[in-house]
């Protein structure tokens, strides 16, 4: 390709750009302010609702753990694929972890009655399956 023709498309792609910064860059700053205040909002929003965000929280993470429960029971019991040691531990581990931070934190009592029984379950669950997986 000639000198000539190269530098007229890099030339036309120049003026392409600069239109591009010149037209998009308002509309760029304007999405991005208009972000800024929907996230400042949204933090005010949680800062406000605390305790309703906290509580959503807490009724998540048991509910995470009762699904880690049901799918690590799955493999164990034979209705999914059997996986290897450290990964059918994996889901009673983080369920024992869940149910453990739902005992430290501020979560209603109710709850954390039901997190000690669902983590004694995942507790129970774990050690059968590190015993049953030793050989």
């Amino acid at each position: 390709m000639p000198r000539s023709a190269l530098s007229a498309r890099v030339d036309t792609a120049g003026v392409w750009l600069a239109n591009l910064l010149r037209w998009g860059r308002p509309a760029l700053r304007s999405v991005a302010s208009k972000g800024a205040a929907m996230m400042r909002a949204g933090v005010r929003g949680t800062i406000e609702h605390r305790r309703d965000v906290a509580a959503a929280g807490h009724r998540i993470a048991w509910w995470l753990a009762l699904a880690l429960l049901v799918v690590g029971g799955r493999a164990i019991l034979g209705l999914d694929a059997v996986p290897g040691r450290v990964a059918a531990l994996a889901p009673f581990a983080a369920g024992l972890g869940l149910c453990a931070w739902l005992r430290v934190a501020n979560a209603p009592a109710r709850l954390r009655i039901a997190a000690l029984g669902l983590g004694a379950v995942h507790g129970l669950a774990a050690v059968l399956v590190w015993t049953a997986f030793a050989g």
